[in-house]
């Protein structure tokens, strides 16, 4: 059982998005897979349409009461939603001893349903919830854009890294990759070239190219390979998630 946050403390990037047609890419591939969502506003739970159901339980209940929460099947995906509870977690958790180990003993729970990944979409920011997110992590993804801004914030998530590296030995960059990429536009070829000079073997061959078939997916709430499997993006994420498992398993 992999563990994998995919990470960007920038919003915009796309990390809720690929964190979902990951997921669902995986189960294409014969993977079980299960996605957790533990950022407050909750997008991987309405883009899988999941928001629609009425549950007792969620990623907060999993982190702050310790609960085996029972995971929706949706899209033959196994889904833990979002709660606006989460919201709340830092100042109710801020006398908790250990409280950044709390998602970390919650996932052992899971050890039995022989998942081979979960794919945790983090919060956009350093939170508590993050923190959580990269001690109970075996690896990390990070999409990034082919923007002067997007580069904000990645040495500030670098060093985040490395300092929970301290207390999560095991955590490791699988991999950076370029999301919403312009094809047409060369201008672009100068942050990709950058790219390769910081993260080298971790920036993956897979690029994610800019499509309209996106936008949609995520108003009908589904993965992109289920509304048009045909798409450039569901081809993209698909080749993206080979990636991911080769690397893991080579």
């Amino acid at each position: 059982m992999k563990i994998i946050s995919v990470i960007n403390q920038k919003g915009g990037v796309g990390k809720t998005t690929s964190a979902i047609n990951i997921s669902y890419s995986m189960t294409l591939l014969n993977k079980k897979v299960l996605l957790i969502d533990i950022d407050s506003q909750g997008n991987s739970t309405s883009g899988t349409n999941t928001s629609e159901y009425i549950v007792e339980n969620s990623s907060y209940e999993l982190i702050n009461k310790k609960i085996k929460v029972k995971p929706l099947n949706h899209f033959e995906l196994d889904i833990i939603p979002s709660s606006i509870k989460l919201a709340l977690l830092e100042k109710e958790l801020i006398n908790e001893l250990s409280r950044e180990n709390f998602l970390k003993n919650a996932l052992t729970l899971y050890e039995k349903d022989k998942y081979d990944f979960i794919i945790i979409d983090c919060p956009p920011t350093l939170s508590i919830l993050t923190i959580n997110a990269l001690i109970a992590s075996n690896y990390l993804l990070i999409p990034i854009e082919t923007e002067f801004f997007a580069f904000e914030g990645i040495n500030q998530l670098i060093d985040t890294i490395n300092t929970v590296k301290q207390i999560n030995t095991n955590l490791e960059i699988l991999g950076v990759f370029i999301n919403k990429y312009d094809i047409r536009n060369k201008s672009k070829e100068k942050y990709v070239s950058s790219l390769k000079k910081v993260f080298k073997e971790k920036l993956l061959n897979t690029k994610i190219r800019k499509n309209i078939t996106i936008s949609k997916s995520q108003e009908a709430k589904m993965p992109v390979y289920e509304y048009d499997k045909e798409s450039n993006a569901a081809k993209d994420f698909l080749e993206l998630s080979k990636e991911i498992i080769d690397k893991i398993e080579e």
